[in-house]
Parts: C-alpha cells; structure tokens; sequence
C-alpha cells in the first residue's frame, strides 16, 4: 500500500478514510457493476478492518509496549536466584590451634550473618560477614577437647537480615 497515494499511511487516517469509502460504496455500486453480494462482502470486510484498527491493534500495540518495557526491565536487572548462601567449612592450623575457615558467595548480596552453636548450645550470632575467607577462632569450650562445631548462614542486604537459613554444616575442631 505504500505506492497508493489515496490510501493514508497512518491508522487513524485509515480509520476515517474507511468510514467515508463504506458510506460511498453502496450508493456508487450499480456504476461500478458490483454484485450485491461483493458490496456486501467488502461492506463486511471494511467493518472487520475498521474493527482492527479502533480496537485489536491498539489493545495489541498497548500489550506490545508492555512487553518490550518489561523485555527491557529484565534485561537491565539482575535477577538473583540465589535463595540462600552458599558455603563451606573447614578446619585448619592456625596461630595458636586449630580454626574454622568459613568460605562463601556473596552474588549481588551484601554480605552473610554467621551463626554457630556449638555441642548442644544455642545459636549464636558470630557477627555479618562481608568478605571472604572469614576464621572463626574462638577458644574450645573446654580447654583441649574436641567439640563440634555447627555453622548456618543468612544473607545480609541493606543492614537487614533476610532470606532462609542455610542447611547447617558441621565440623570437628580440636586442639
């Protein structure tokens, strides 16, 4: 349609260009040697169109431009699927004995809350850690006897606690 100069490039000229050719085309069809039955179909044919543009294809034009903004707000945010930290436990020689060496991804979080039991203690909040590799070497609970040590993690974001506790992992630490 591009190279018919009578037919307007735009919708909402189409629109009331179709609305003038539909109330001109009956009265102009004897003339023109149309059949009552193509006047009819091009009647229906002209409603269908007009239907299209006033209503479909704004409705799809609104949808399109919903998609695209979100198309773009999903590609500029990172989503994080991470629902809880990630990390490991170990036992290495430190300074004075033995220690815990806690390794974790932080992803896009600010950091993690540590917390350890140890035997059948309570939890107990260790500190929020930001950096990695992060030690815990607190003394043993009985001087030179092996305890186990239990560690759960949560992320820290925006100095907020959230998201579930991590499974909790163990580890044997001793003198």
């Amino acid at each position: 349609m591009a190279n018919q100069g009578y037919f307007p490039s735009n919708e909402a000229d189409r629109t009331a260009w179709l609305a003038h050719f539909r109330t001109k085309l009956p009265v102009h069809c004897v003339n023109l040697g149309f059949s009552l039955d193509d006047i009819a179909g091009t009647l229906a044919d002209i409603d269908f169109y007009i239907w299209l543009l006033q209503s479909w294809n704004p409705s799809i034009q609104k949808n399109a431009m919903e998609a695209s903004a979100f198309k773009a707000l999903i590609g500029t945010v990172s989503v994080d699927t991470h629902f809880i930290p990630e990390f490991t436990v170990i036992t290495e020689r430190g300074m004075v004995g033995e220690r815990v060496k806690l390794m974790f991804t932080k992803y896009s979080h600010d950091g993690v809350i540590v917390e350890s039991r140890r035997g059948d203690g309570d939890w107990e909040f260790l500190g929020v850690v930001v950096t990695k590799p992060w030690y815990d070497e607190r003394d043993l609970l009985v001087a030179n006897v092996p305890e186990i040590r239990e560690y759960r993690l949560r992320w820290w974001d925006k100095s907020i606690a959230n998201g579930e506790y991590t499974a909790v992992q163990r580890v044997n630490i001793g003198p």
